[in-house]
């Protein structure tokens, strides 16, 4: 990495002047995790709405008073 020399106010004045001049939000690997993370959330959101209508029907059943189950003879 680039080592930062700041001695006087000038310095510092390019240095944010150059700081400002970048885009990084037009950085290619920023584009790629912006993508990734939207993934990533939207399997979270599908995951959790699994987990909560899986437990939902898990409740459903236990909650009933009685279960009949037939079972063919071969």
């Amino acid at each position: 990495m680039n080592e930062i020399n700041i001695k006087s106010v000038e310095d510092a004045r390019k240095y944010r002047e150059e700081l400002a001049a970048r885009r990084p939000e037009d950085d290619p690997g920023l584009v790629k995790w912006r993508t990734f993370k939207l993934y990533i959330l939207l399997l979270l959101v599908v995951v959790f709405f699994l987990m909560y209508y899986l437990i939902s029907v898990n409740i459903d059943v236990l909650s009933l008073p009685g279960l009949n189950v037939t079972v063919a003879k071969p």
